[in-house]
């Protein structure tokens, strides 16, 4: 299993554990393989939380699906209406991705970059009235499953709630 695990980080640390609870016939080595892959996915999924939740991207490691390129300003879309600013301040880390999130990790990416530009335009006008991070469960029996505790609020519920201290206070 080691040598399995070695140079493998974020995402593809868990599709080879998922691989691995997969493979196991004997039920105590496929509980052991599933604490592990718990145990991994908790980080992964905490940052996936604040990501998608509030547009935070907390990652040490470098281990997160999205990386940021903090060589790029917001300061230089006044100089440059057509910077790149959207496009490349925020991407997807491919090698990061895990299989459980995929096909939904375009739409991440964009829902924690508008989190992020609408929290850079509120600073110093108050508090920005986004959620508390949910947490998130990858399900380990099946990892076409992400569990989110509580159910988070519909999401015009959040973009009204995000709307109308907005428009106050560009009145």
């Amino acid at each position: 299993m080691s040598k399995r695990l070695t140079d493998r980080t974020g995402g593809r640390l868990l599709d080879e554990l998922y691989a691995a609870v997969l493979e196991q016939g004997d039920e105590h080595a496929r509980r052991l393989h599933l604490h592990l892959l718990e145990a991994a996915a908790a980080p992964f999924a905490d940052m996936l939380s604040k990501w998608l939740f509030r547009g935070d991207l907390d990652d040490a490691f470098c281990e997160f699906m999205v990386m940021e390129d903090s060589n790029l300003s917001r300061e230089a879309l006044q100089d440059d209406f057509n910077a790149q600013y959207w496009e490349q301040r925020y991407t997807l880390r491919e090698e990061h991705v895990p299989s459980i999130i995929r096909k939904h990790a375009r739409s991440a990416l964009t829902a924690g970059k508008y989190l992020n530009v609408v929290r850079g335009c509120y600073k110093g006008q108050g508090t920005l009235p986004l959620p508390v991070p949910h947490t998130i469960k990858i399900h380990p029996d099946s990892l076409h499953t992400l569990q989110v505790l509580p159910p988070p609020p519909s999401a015009s519920a959040s973009a009204s709630a995000l709307r109308s201290p907005l428009l106050c206070q560009s009145q």
